[in-house]
C-alpha cells in the first residue's frame, strides 16, 4: 500500500488526547519531534508508545513510515545541498576542534547509513593475515584526500613550516 500522506501537512487538533489520535496525527506529531531532536535515534519509542496508548512495534512501523516519507520529501536537490552543507561544516570544525569534526563525521555516516544511501563499515578489518585496524569511519576518495590535505597542513603549521601560498 502506497502511503501519500504529507504528515509534514497534517494539522493536529490541539485540544485532542494523544491517545485519541488517528495514525496520521500520531505520525505527524512524531515527525515534529524527530525534526525538534534532530534524528530519530535521540527519541524513544517507548516513551512514545505510552503517550499515544498504543504498542511499540506500532510506533516502530510508524517510524518506518516516516523514514520512507521524508526520504521521498527529500529529493535529489536536498541530498545534494545537504552534502555541500555537511563538507563546509566539517572544513570549519576541523580548524576549531577536529574531536567534534569526527563525531559529526559518526553522526553523518550512521545517517547515511539509516536511510539506506551506503551500507555500514565494519568495526573491525582484517588486513593481510591477521593485523586488524580500527575502522568505525569509511570515506570516499574526495574526503579522504580532504582529510589528509588538512592533516598535512596542521602538520606543517605545527612545525612552523611557511604557507607558500599566502
Amino acid at each position: 500500500m502506497s502511503d501519500s500522506i504529507d504528515y509534514g501537512a497534517v494539522d493536529i487538533p490541539a485540544e485532542k488526547d494523544p491517545t485519541e489520535y488517528t495514525y496520521v496525527e500520531r505520525r505527524s506529531e512524531i515527525l515534529s519531534l524527530i525534526k525538534e531532536a534532530g534524528h530519530p535515534r535521540a527519541i524513544k519509542q517507548t516513551e512514545l508508545a505510552k503517550r499515544y496508548g498504543t504498542s511499540q512495534s506500532n510506533i516502530s512501523k510508524d517510524f518506518d513510515r516516516l523514514r520512507d516519507h521524508i526520504q521521498k520529501q527529500a529529493g535529489d536537490d536536498a541530498q545534494f545541498i545537504s552534502q555541500l552543507v555537511y563538507q563546509r561544516a566539517i572544513r570549519d570544525l576541523l580548524d576549531q576542534d577536529p574531536y567534534k569534526a569526527a563525531r559529526v563525521v559518526s553522526m553523518w555516516n550512521d545517517w547515511l547509513f539509516d536511510s539506506g544511501t551506503v551500507d555500514r563499515s565494519p568495526d573491525r578489518v582484517d588486513l593481510s593475515g591477521g593485523l586488524e585496524l580500527e575502522n568505525s569511519h569509511s570515506l570516499d576518495e574526495d574526503d579522504r584526500e580532504l582529510a589528509l590535505d588538512m592533516i598535512r597542513e596542521r602538520q606543517r603549521r605545527a612545525s612552523g613550516g611557511i604557507d607558500s601560498d599566502e
